[in-house]
C-alpha cells in the first residue's frame, strides 16, 4: 500500500543502515551517495524510520556486534 517514492526512500534508508553498520564511512558521505540534499535531511528521514539518529544507530550496531 505504499507509493513508489516511499518505497524508494525506504530502500535507500535500509541501504544506509547497512552502510552505517558495516563501514566506517562518514554519515555525510552515505547521505550524499544515496541522493539526499544534505546530512540533515538524511538524518531526519533515517530517524523517522529507525527512531534513532544515524550516528547512534552505528554505535548501537557496534555495541551489539562486539557483545556477541
Amino acid at each position: 500500500g505504499k507509493n513508489p517514492s516511499s518505497l524508494l526512500a525506504e530502500y535507500k534508508l535500509h541501504e544506509a543502515a547497512n552502510l552505517l553498520a558495516n563501514t566506517e564511512r562518514p554519515v555525510y558521505d552515505i547521505a550524499k551517495e544515496l541522493g539526499y540534499a544534505n546530512q540533515f535531511s538524511f538524518s531526519r528521514a533515517f530517524k523517522r524510520l529507525y527512531e534513532v539518529a544515524p550516528s547512534q544507530y552505528r554505535r548501537n550496531m557496534r555495541t551489539a556486534t562486539n557483545s556477541c
